[in-house]
């Protein structure tokens, strides 16, 4: 699948605001084709303190038939995660210790060279 992670952050503020979109076919899901807008593993994702935060999270949703998914440790990139349903039906993940990749300066981005 391709990714594109968003932010504005500072280098060093691992818990600001960062949009990732992922396209394609998820492998890892058998008989999955592409996605609509907030599909079946699109979704807003936000970073808490510490994996009891997400426990008490997942918790939580549990309690209200909302948990989709976890509390797990998915892989070194995605962190410790859960996944829950919003009163729209759309997921909404909770993670920590997700990496939000290696930020880039603007003129990186842009294309020119150092």
């Amino acid at each position: 699948m391709e990714v594109v992670w968003l932010s504005d952050r500072p280098v060093d503020d691992e818990s600001a605001f960062v949009l990732v979109l992922q396209e394609g076919t998820p492998r890892s899901i058998p008989g999955a084709a592409p996605q609509s807008p907030l599909g079946p593993i699109s979704h807003f994702g936000f970073s808490l303190p510490s994996r009891d935060s997400v426990d008490a999270m997942a918790a939580g949703a549990k309690n209200a038939g909302l948990l989709q998914f976890g509390p797990t440790f998915l892989n070194p990139y995605a962190g410790y995660l859960c996944i829950v349903r919003d009163p729209d039906g759309h997921n909404v993940e909770f993670s920590h210790g997700q990496s939000l990749g290696i930020a880039r300066n603007s003129a990186e981005a842009a294309g020119s060279s150092r």
